[in-house]
């Protein structure tokens, strides 16, 4: 066994068959662990962190369609759905226990430099209405990051 984890390669071939919540519970067990994980392009990707190459087929990312399945739709939303997006995610599990939203919502929660989506989406732009009606419009060629995106609008790094 001992052989085995001092081959970098074959830990991460071993790490590679785990998903996304496990990945990120391996890090707690070791320095080495989580020095592996942190080093590897394929584990980073793996979970969401480092984006795929635009020829990768499409997949969605599990852990954040589960936590914020509101956000993961198909579709263009209208101008209202803020107030239900908001609302549905409040209701989530993790937003009524406040220990559980705590941990969720701090700054350097994992979730928030994940990808939704591999290959990562380009953003063209980002409108926020905030609840005075202003529209604040952020323009670039943005890859979308959830903390960056919808995180940070309907869950700003604050727990209050």
């Amino acid at each position: 066994m001992a052989e085995v984890l001092a081959l970098n390669e074959l830990v991460v071939m071993i790490l590679g068959f785990l998903d996304i919540p496990d990945l990120l519970r391996v890090e707690g067990v070791s320095k080495y662990f989580k020095r592996t994980i942190k080093k590897s392009i394929k584990l980073q990707r793996q979970l969401f962190f480092e984006p795929a190459p635009s020829t990768s087929e499409p997949q969605q990312n599990t852990l954040l369609a589960k936590l914020f399945p509101v956000l993961l739709t198909r579709g263009r939303p209208d101008r209202w759905d803020y107030l239900t997006t908001v609302n549905v995610l409040r209701g989530q599990d993790w937003c009524q226990d406040p220990v559980r939203k705590k941990k969720m919502l701090r700054a350097g929660a994992s979730w928030r430099r994940m990808f939704p989506v591999q290959p990562p989406a380009k953003l063209e732009k980002i409108n926020i209405v905030t609840e005075d009606s202003c529209l604040y419009s952020i323009s670039n060629d943005i890859e979308a990051r959830l903390g960056s995106t919808f995180g940070g609008a309907c869950f700003p790094s604050r727990t209050s």
